[in-house]
């Protein structure tokens, strides 16, 4: 009985050091993410899936052209025609908790590439949609990021 009352406290004291630990590390803490925080996540991740989605959609069905673009860089056709699919599996990818991590650095990586061609080759306000759908990603990744570390937590 003794032992297993031991076996217990030195759970119950691993636990606390790696939630002060976690806490710390963090500056803040994340036992519980609002209502609030967590309806404003899923607005932005539906707002971006619709973007991207619309977007990847149009390309494929070619209502946007990118092949003229992607030559303009230099860069082989192939990229064009894997530009749209990528849009529309990003946005899918992002419903889904388990996929959106990977589906936000996979579209992170292509408005990278957008903001890179309108800032060398057409004005630089044709960069904000680009830029204002990286800001989108990157807030994803944060908040998922630390979804998973309070995950992490409670294992």
């Amino acid at each position: 009985m003794g032992a297993s009352r031991q076996a217990i406290d030195r759970s119950v004291m691993v636990h606390t050091q790696k939630y002060e630990r976690f806490r710390k590390s963090n500056g803040e803490s994340l036992v519980s993410i609002s209502k609030t925080k967590t309806i404003a996540l899923w607005a932005i991740t539906g707002l971006t899936a619709a973007a991207f989605g619309a977007a990847g959609i149009a390309k494929i069905i070619g209502a946007l052209d990118v092949m003229p673009l992607v030559s303009e860089m230099g860069l082989p056709a192939w990229v064009g025609r894997l530009i749209g699919p990528a849009e529309l599996a990003g946005a899918v990818g992002l419903l889904f908790r388990q996929l959106s991590t990977i589906a936000v650095i996979g579209l992170a990586v292509i408005m990278g590439g957008a903001i890179y061609y309108h800032t060398l080759y057409t004005p630089l306000s044709q960069a904000l949609p680009a830029v204002l759908l990286l800001i989108f990603c990157t807030t994803i990744f944060m908040a998922r990021r630390k979804f998973h570390q309070l995950a992490d937590y409670h294992r």
